[in-house]
């Protein structure tokens, strides 16, 4: 180093460039490092639950299921050889249909499942109705009321 007036200037030589050029390197080699992990890796506030299926059968109707925005329910409505079960009434933006009527024997009863999505948060309901066919009067109607949450 020399001093020149008030101000210090310092020189590198080629022998002092390249350890520094070294440490700006793998600095940048951490921190891509690090942007990569963070993209990929686990959020340590994720406990888990929010993305598990839901699981709702009909005898749980009427009873409010909290969900966050990505999450599935589940829907599984015992079947009525007699009826068909169909969803009907305006879609609810809240709720994207994923699947549905599966027909699936589930411990000895049989069922139709439908799964849901939660893709926006608000309010919902979803209305399933037990009919012969789709234009006749229902015999039994279901509600699920969904509240959708972002966290």
């Amino acid at each position: 180093m020399q001093e020149s007036g008030k101000h210090m200037q310092t020189t590198m030589t080629g022998r002092d460039r390249e350890p520094a050029r070294r440490r700006v390197l793998q600095g940048m080699a951490a921190l891509g490092g690090g942007m990569l992990l963070a993209a990929c890796g686990h959020d340590s506030d994720d406990d888990g639950w929010r993305r598990e299926r839901i699981i709702r059968t009909d005898q749980q109707a009427g009873t409010e299921t909290r969900l966050v925005v990505g999450q599935a329910l589940e829907l599984r409505l015992a079947v009525d050889e007699s009826l068909l079960i169909y969803r009907r009434g305006h879609s609810s933006p809240e709720m994207r249909r994923v699947s549905g009527p599966e027909r699936r024997t589930i411990d000895g009863r049989v069922y139709q499942v439908w799964v849901f999505a939660a893709v926006i948060g608000g309010h919902a309901t979803i209305r399933m109705e037990y009919a012969q066919n789709e234009q006749a009067v229902p015999a039994r109607v279901v509600e699920f009321p969904v509240d959708v949450h972002f966290n």
